[in-house]
């Protein structure tokens, strides 16, 4: 499957300071997360590149390019081998596009499910809102906890979005307080002081 020092994707470098593999021969928890975060941003076959859209223009840095080094950074970061625990790179900067050190945390899936922007089908209207047809009025909705919630139909886009930010934003301040003991510190204040854009 590849696992050799050398190249990964084009870009990454595993050096072989640091074993692939766990005691029980699975890929270790740092290689398949090193490697998953290259193949996101690198590994552009016609076909990852619509699954992976949202990777477009994403890159990785200089330090993250060597297996070692973030096998050493992982093992020191909040949350790090926490089963289902994602690495986020967008958390504390809004819309940044490089996975980088000083910037990259380990969050629950719950969180990095909650925070991401979906763009289906919304078109030029507002995030969290879409167009009734029947009423000729716009919806908003949200996911919370794995299940599409209605917030409620309003005449213009704008009362809409104003209703979603509102419960999104309550939202994320709840899954600050829920995960708080098992997230860092800064991962935790960006969920509390969260803004949600018409744009996100």
């Amino acid at each position: 499957m590849g696992f050799n020092m050398g190249l990964v994707h084009g870009f990454g470098i595993n050096d072989g300071k640091y074993p692939v593999r766990s005691e029980y021969s699975n890929i270790s928890k740092e290689y398949a997360t090193w490697r998953g975060m290259i193949g996101r941003c690198y590994h552009r076959t016609e076909n990852r590149k619509i699954a992976y859209a949202r990777y477009n223009g994403c890159s990785v840095s200089e330090f993250f390019k060597h297996y070692s080094n973030f096998y050493e950074w992982s093992n020191n970061q909040v949350g790090f081998g926490l089963d289902g625990f994602d690495l986020d790179k967008d958390l504390l900067i809004k819309g940044n596009r490089q996975y980088h050190e000083d910037v990259c945390v380990f969050i629950p899936s719950e969180i990095n499910t909650a925070i991401q922007a979906k763009r289906r089908d919304r078109g030029d209207l507002p995030i969290g809102v879409s167009y009734h047809k029947q009423t000729g009025r716009f919806v908003s909705r949200m996911r919370r906890a794995n299940k599409d919630i209605h917030i409620g139909i309003y005449s213009t886009p704008n009362e809409a979005f104003i209703n979603y930010k509102k419960e999104k934003e309550s939202y994320l301040k709840v899954l600050a307080e829920k995960w708080k003991a098992d997230i860092d510190d800064r991962a935790y204040k960006a969920l509390i002081n969260y803004k949600v854009d018409e744009t996100d």
